[in-house]
């Protein structure tokens, strides 16, 4: 049995852990450099906006992080519903994308 099959067993018969497991997944994510350079942009957005109320920065905060988990909501269901199709159109952008850069033909 390899280890991928006995962490999947162990995802089915226990879901608290893959609810775990998935929060962790998010945090480290989190800790990827594109994310830890917006940060500076967010508090300064906010901060700037508030204009030192923080009543004001909280609700800036909080519409946010509702509307990043929103989109990201509605991308990840939109996605998941397109399934094994996603593949292909992805390969086509990435094709046509390969001949527009190299010159091959120009649109």
């Amino acid at each position: 049995m390899a280890w991928s099959e006995t962490l999947g067993q162990v995802m089915q018969t226990r879901p608290i852990l893959a609810y775990g497991a998935s929060y962790l997944g998010g945090v480290i994510a989190t800790a990827s450099p594109c994310i830890l350079a917006s940060i500076p942009l967010v508090i300064g957005f906010v901060g700037g906006y508030a204009e030192g109320r923080k009543q004001q920065a909280f609700f800036y905060s909080v519409t946010f992080v509702v509307g990043l988990a929103l989109v990201m909501s509605i991308l990840g269901a939109m996605f998941g519903q397109v399934g094994v199709y996603w593949y292909f159109v992805v390969a086509v952008f990435f094709a046509g994308a390969y001949i527009f850069f190299q010159g091959i033909r120009a649109w």
